[in-house]
């Protein structure tokens, strides 16, 4: 990819570098990173690269971890560089090892739609993601390498059948293309179909929810049924996906749509509808002829649930490399290295787990998780100047009240840096010359879990 676009820079009028992450899982990483840092030296190619120790979490994928630390990686490099666009050189043939390990992980059809040319970076930012090499095989491309005689580098865990994906391209597609050789021209097809069919559904529910008459009420919100079931049953769940996401809330999760629908339905169905959770803080329901999205409630009542927010530990001492728990959460903290160039933000996980990244030089002395004071003040993320009240701050998050108790904050020196799971302080931000790391993992402890500390 990168010796055509740079055969083609002065066509495009486009400048290029280069960014590689080396994620430090294979022995030979570091040959590699420097064998690329050399390729772009010869091209006078200006070339940034960088470090990250990639970490799984319980039932988290190492390779779907690791790729989120890499577009982290590259969409603050690119932002930071004021660059357009990032290039990434995926080939016809990742795009059918997409579609064939979609369909099997049951991922929702509007997933099975493939690897897009391009699409924009997360938070919506102007940096957008093209893939200019889709449409090449991968045939292609090795002809390409063989008429500029250059020998490319190889990725030996390529080979190894512990991963899905390897599996399905090493065993599985070979297989499958005896039964039909025009196979990857199939599911592309196929796949193209699904996008235009995708793409009317979503311009039909953006129509639909324009004219959504969502009620807020004391921090909750509502909908009416009859705008939900007089709708087509191919368009609920986009509808409910799209409103989910609207709200703005909590990550929106592949099944949280699937179960408002299945709600809906028992309703409909006269039958007992109960309350279906959408993350650590939100519940749905239904009531009478409306759909609700509450904040939820504290277990407990009276005077067990008033001796719950006030009583018990004042705080819990953290120390890095070590575990605690508190108010029904556990902590885990690390620190790492952060190489010139690197992510300057947590990558994104799924409740129950929160993560973030504090600057290691700034707040690594007296950590402690404790429960709100009155009186407590953070400057917000962004704030330049002064310190807002955490009153302030839960009022323009939207916060009630009565959860407000239930939020722990961590303290560097007796002053706060994470109010966890709402804002960290923006003197303790990592930034571009941040070299250490402070990584705090929190996690909601379910009922009957123990935590050893260490």
């Amino acid at each position: 990819m990168l010796l055509s676009l740079a055969a083609l820079a002065q066509r495009l009028s486009i400048s290029l570098s280069v960014a590689t992450l080396d994620h430090g899982l294979r022995e030979e990483s570091l040959e590699e990173t420097q064998w690329v840092e050399e390729l772009c030296r010869s091209m006078g190619v200006a070339c940034y690269s960088g470090r990250a120790d990639i970490e799984a979490g319980p039932g988290l994928s190492i390779e779907n971890e690791a790729r989120k630390v890499r577009y982290a990686f590259l969409e603050n490099l690119a932002r930071e560089r004021q660059a357009t666009h990032i290039a990434t050189a995926h080939h016809k043939q990742d795009q059918v090892e997409t579609l064939l390990w979609r369909w099997i992980t049951g991922a929702p059809w509007s997933a099975q739609i493939g690897i897009p040319v391009k699409r924009g970076a997360a938070g919506g930012e102007a940096v957008g993601i093209i893939r200019p090499m889709l449409g090449c095989t991968r045939a292609e491309i090795e002809d390409y390498l063989t008429f500029l005689k250059v020998t490319p580098k190889v990725d030996g865990s390529n080979q190894n059948l512990d991963f899905l994906r390897n599996r399905l391209r090493l065993e599985v597609l070979p297989l499958l293309r005896e039964i039909n050789p025009q196979l990857d021209q199939t599911l592309i097809r196929q796949a193209d179909e699904l996008r235009v069919h995708h793409q009317m559904i979503q311009e039909i529910c953006r129509r639909r929810l324009e004219s959504l008459e969502l009620n807020l009420d004391c921090g909750s919100f509502s909908v009416s049924l009859s705008f939900l079931c007089k709708e087509p049953e191919a368009l609920r769940i986009p509808l409910l996906r799209g409103m989910l996401q609207g709200l703005g809330l909590f990550p929106v999760k592949q099944s949280h749509p699937r179960d408002l629908k299945a709600l809906i339905h028992r309703s409909t169905a006269r039958e007992s509808t109960g309350v279906v959770r959408l993350s650590q803080a939100w519940d749905a329901s239904i009531e009478g002829e409306r759909l609700w999205i509450r904040p939820r409630k504290l277990e407990g009542s009276g005077d067990e649930e008033k001796k719950r927010k006030q009583g018990g530990e004042k705080f819990s001492a953290l120390e890095l490399g070590g575990k605690a728990s508190f108010m029904g959460f556990e902590f885990k903290l690390r620190r790492f290295e952060r190489a010139p160039g690197a992510a300057i933000r947590a990558p994104d996980i799924d409740p129950p787990f929160q993560l973030v990244w504090l600057d290691g030089k700034m707040c690594a002395r007296d950590l402690k998780v404790r429960r709100r004071c009155p009186g407590d003040k953070i400057r917000p993320l962004g704030m330049k100047a002064g310190r807002q009240s955490l009153k302030k701050l839960f009022q323009s998050r939207g916060i009630p009240a009565d959860r407000r108790s239930d939020i722990p904050v961590i303290t560097c020196d007796d002053q706060i840096i994470w109010v966890v799971g709402v804002e960290i302080d923006d003197r303790f931000k990592v930034e571009e010359q941040s070299r250490t790391v402070v990584e705090i993992q929190c996690r909601t402890l379910a009922h009957g879990d123990e935590v050893q500390h260490s």
